[in-house]
């Protein structure tokens, strides 16, 4: 298979790849020359859905997705595709067994502009805010200028959570002009949350009460301490995670360190995975 339109970025997935899709061969990423893996493609080629082709098992389980099943391709990890199937849950599978490779190589060749990014059509018309003091959605023209969207998961609200929250609702009234394609989601781990936006009308977005927890689920970003800080591209792809061993004790101070890892709006923050691609791609 010849792979032509190669003017924007491309060939993550270099030659050996392409033929070993078509041969059904299972890709080898990893030579002493190339070190790339599925994550370093870049989102915006990610496909929305993934079918698969053939009964596939589950990583880490006896499960397998049944074949002809579509879900929603949550990200790229490493050389596995995170994918809500619905029913059959967010699972974490091989690409192999799917049409990830051929739906790949189809939107590099004919590079067709999405209605939306993957992760803001998933999400964009579910969040809300309290900026009024009752929920109300978040208009899409805002959505469809997000670049970032920024995951603050909370653990148990308290006093020192609400204090917190407040600093980084201001901080947030503040950058809105200055950084528009960043959106906020706020995961909450209490219905007291609500009740604290309602009351303070506090502007940050969120899910409502209803969606948090199956939106949580599905996208499966697992923080390892609380509260913590994600940022993933308008794909889905992360970029930046404050959990470690250390808990996040300021939001506000979380929130610029964030900002200054993204060198928001400059950055892209693809410049790792351009240098892969300088060195692997057919002009």
């Amino acid at each position: 298979m010849k792979v032509r339109s190669l003017s924007t970025l491309l060939l993550l997935v270099c030659l050996q790849q392409v033929i070993a899709t078509v041969s059904k061969q299972a890709p080898v990423y990893y030579t002493a020359e190339n070190s790339a893996t599925l994550a370093d493609i870049p989102s915006q080629f990610w496909p929305q859905y993934i079918t698969t082709l053939e009964k596939v098992p589950v990583e880490g389980s006896s499960k397998k997705v049944p074949a002809n099943t579509r879900g929603v391709l949550q990200r790229c990890q490493q050389n596995r595709l995170l994918v809500d199937f619905g029913r059959h849950g967010t699972v974490l599978i091989s690409p192999n067994g799917t049409d990830f490779y051929q739906t790949l190589l189809t939107a590099i060749q004919n590079p067709l502009k999405k209605e939306l990014p993957n992760l803001s059509k998933q999400i964009g018309n579910k969040l809300v805010e309290f900026s009024e003091g009752s929920p109300r959605p978040i208009p899409m023209e805002s959505i469809s200028l997000t670049e970032y969207y920024l995951f603050l998961y909370l653990d148990d609200f308290n006093a020192n959570q609400a204090r917190g929250l407040n600093k980084l609702s201001l901080l947030y009234n503040q950058s809105k002009k200055t950084f528009p394609g960043l959106t906020f989601v706020v995961i909450p781990n209490s219905l007291d949350v609500y009740k604290y936006f309602a009351q303070t009308k506090c502007p940050l977005p969120l899910f409502p009460p209803f969606l948090s927890k199956a939106y949580n689920k599905s996208l499966q970003h697992s923080p390892s301490t609380y509260p913590a800080i994600i940022v993933t591209d308008n794909n889905g792809k992360v970029v930046f995670r404050t959990d470690s061993s250390e808990r996040v004790v300021r939001l506000e101070i979380a929130y610029k360190q964030c900002l200054s890892a993204l060198e928001y709006p400059a950055g892209r923050l693809y410049r790792a995975v351009e240098k892969l691609w300088n060195r692997h791609r057919i002009r």
